[in-house]
């Protein structure tokens, strides 16, 4: 059973990396242009992690493109953190 989480969040991640590289420089500062422009200045400074990472789809519509990517990075994380300990021992 654990290989078989292991090997679907090993999955999730690699769409995940693959999705964000496939990002122009470009197209990556416009996101963060209209993050930055839609924030108010108190959601600038650094937010504190929520201990919750999971998000319905009806709050995802209504983040950023980054912070999306930012939270399903997070979910991942905190969902197999040994699939990110054995990665960062081969690197």
């Amino acid at each position: 059973m654990l290989l078989v989480k292991t090997e679907v969040a090993r999955n999730k991640l690699n769409h995940l990396h693959e999705t964000v590289q496939s990002l122009s420089t470009t197209d990556a500062l416009k996101l963060f242009y209209e993050d930055q422009k839609r924030k108010s200045p108190n959601e600038k400074e650094i937010a504190k992690p929520s201990s919750t990472v999971a998000v319905s789809n009806h709050q995802m519509s209504e983040i950023s493109v980054l912070e999306n990517y930012h939270r399903r990075l997070e979910s991942l994380i905190s969902e197999s953190p040994l699939l990110l300990e054995g990665h960062l021992k081969v690197n």
